[in-house]
């Protein structure tokens, strides 16, 4: 019977993990938040919100990629959130100025930049496989750099989100990423791991594609 219960614990923490990779602010919304009440969608329309903003600001030119322009961005997507689903007018109004303090700081540092290799997409391991979101993918020295913008880190699932990550890549592209870094909006933290190796005793992840993906594509 203990057998059983952990085999089962080993399942739902792969696919929290899963859950948490294809769709961060979704899996804090339904699996943290569940019980705590509709206020909370704010995190949900946020995230939404700075994956639009992100990928617009990675196809401009480097010359366009200015504070002016990304003020643009910010406000032409954040007039889309309903301020009802935060708490009060205070909740609204500071945690419009937070992310646009933090979207500044960390999209002005990549600046100079190219054109993603990858920008929120979904790539697939095998044509029977679905895929994994990746949401921005560049160049790097060696191989490439993959990058994630996050409402809201979850602490406990970095490590797990990063050996995925390192899973995925290998499977699909048969090399492992340069870097992989998670750019925490909330708090301004930019989380950077070194993939070294794979874990051999890794269990294979079920990857499956997100069903909003096409709202944060537009």
């Amino acid at each position: 019977m203990s057998h059983l219960t952990e085999t089962n614990e080993q399942t739902l923490n792969l696919l929290h993990v899963q859950s948490y990779i294809s769709c961060p602010y979704r899996f804090y919304f339904q699996n943290q938040l569940r019980n705590i009440g509709d206020s909370t969608n704010w995190r949900e329309m946020t995230q939404l919100c700075v994956n639009k903003i992100v990928q617009k600001y990675y196809l401009l030119q480097k010359e366009e990629r200015t504070s002016y322009n990304i003020l643009q961005l910010i406000r032409e997507q954040w007039r889309k959130i309903d301020p009802a689903c935060f708490s009060d007018t205070v909740e609204y109004v500071t945690t419009f100025a937070r992310f646009t303090d933090h979207l500044l700081h960390f999209l002005l540092s990549e600046q100079q930049a190219e054109i993603p290799l990858f920008l929120f997409e979904s790539i697939p391991l095998s044509s029977v496989e679905k895929g994994l979101v990746f949401d921005v993918a560049l160049w790097g020295e060696r191989s490439f750099v993959i990058k994630k913008f996050l409402v809201d880190v979850d602490d406990h699932l970095l490590h797990s989100y990063f050996s995925a990550v390192e899973y995925f890549s290998q499977k699909a592209f048969h090399i492992l990423p340069e870097q992989i870094e998670v750019l925490d909006l909330g708090s301004a933290r930019r989380h950077i791991h070194l993939p070294k190796q794979l874990n051999a005793s890794m269990v294979e992840p079920i990857c499956f594609t997100c069903p909003i993906v096409n709202d944060c594509k537009e």
